[in-house]
């Protein structure tokens, strides 16, 4: 199993990301963001983009903007599991390695907009309820 880095304008997996993230996102979504399309948000220079694989097989896709003046929070705005492998703990292990690298980036916490059917996975992943808006959820670094 290997966490990396991607560049969606060149890495060979681009496509089979894009295809998972469009399908997630209009179907059974456990995308973190509904409502900022992925590949608007990608295309930024603060966008980091990552990938769970294992072999050729890409097993989760998952996405953050850097935001604030300063970069120091990082705005989760997709994560995608592969439909056949989801429930085997792939989330965690994604969004986890994704902290880490906003961590390294200097961000001191990290935020996202869950959608309904997700809020139970990210709470039990440390997330909280913002206290000026009932629909991010917020975790210190």
């Amino acid at each position: 199993m290997e966490f990396r880095e991607i560049d969606l304008n060149v890495d060979p997996l681009t496509a089979d990301a894009v295809g998972m993230v469009h399908n997630a996102f209009y179907s059974d979504s456990i995308t973190a963001d509904r409502g900022i399309p992925f590949l608007h948000k990608v295309m930024t220079e603060r966008a980091k983009s990552y990938c769970l694989e294992s072999g050729n097989k890409l097993i989760a896709v998952g996405s953050f903007n850097l935001v604030s003046l300063d970069w120091k929070i990082a705005h989760i705005t997709n994560l995608v599991i592969e439909r056949t492998m989801r429930g085997q703990g792939f989330g965690a292990t994604i969004l986890s390695s994704m902290e880490a690298e906003a961590k390294k980036l200097g961000c001191f916490a990290s935020e996202l907009r869950p959608h309904f059917d997700t809020e139970e996975f990210y709470i039990k992943q440390g997330y909280e309820v913002s206290e000026e808006d009932s629909r991010l959820y917020e975790k210190f670094l």
